[in-house]
């Protein structure tokens, strides 16, 4: 999908800021965010939880996502 969403001529650059940052903010904060939420629920298994969220809240999302499938990614 991150190509489709970026223009040819800044394809690699956008696609590249998109992921670098994702990775920075959620695999960087990753291990303050298990710790707060082992913390706050004092259960040991609410990270697991919440990516379980996380994957449904993605899962509802698929139905929206336009198939472009075999179409050229022009501008």
């Amino acid at each position: 999908m991150l190509p489709e969403m970026f223009p040819r001529a800044v394809r690699a650059t956008g696609m590249a800021i998109v992921y670098s940052v994702g990775v920075a903010i959620f695999g960087g904060f990753a291990q303050a965010i298990a710790t707060w939420l082992i913390k706050l629920t004092g259960d040991l298994h609410a990270p697991a939880w919440y990516v379980m969220v996380c994957v449904a809240l993605s899962c509802l999302t698929l139905p929206f996502i336009r198939d472009l499938t075999g179409k050229p990614l022009e501008d």
